[in-house]
């Protein structure tokens, strides 16, 4: 038997997260003495597709998450594109404080910006 999203979702109808171990109960119901590795294959692969979204340790939900994306400022991102053309072969990361702003209890009112470059380039850049 494939998993069908619908079913789980009609056997989980209030809860809106569940456990490996009620996934597991949902498989043992419709296939008597399912082996629990194959059940931890097919949450792996329920996982990987999109289907089911890991929210803690043995914890899922129905779905995807959506990933948390910052809006940069126009300068930092001169700063990434001159990074980019100046040293293109480099791994680097930019991010700005006040990103966080919409986080934080206190909110910080002056902005502080990071570049994170490889060790071997710091000076360089």
């Amino acid at each position: 038997m494939k998993f069908d999203l619908k079913q789980l979702q009609a056997f989980f109808p209030k809860n809106e997260f569940f456990t490996t171990d009620a996934i597991f109960q949902f498989y043992n119901e419709k296939e008597p003495g399912i082996p629990r590795t194959t059940v931890n294959w097919r949450i792996y692969d329920l996982v990987h597709n999109g289907q089911l979204q890991r929210v803690g340790r043995g914890v899922y939900k129905i779905g995807q998450s959506n990933p948390f994306e910052p809006m940069l400022s126009n300068k930092i991102q001169k700063v990434a594109k001159h990074i980019q053309k100046e040293f293109s072969y480099i791994n680097f990361f930019v991010w700005e404080l006040s990103v966080i702003n919409q986080f934080s209890q206190h909110l910080v009112n002056f902005d502080i910006r990071f570049v994170d470059v490889e060790r071997d380039v710091v000076d360089a850049v």
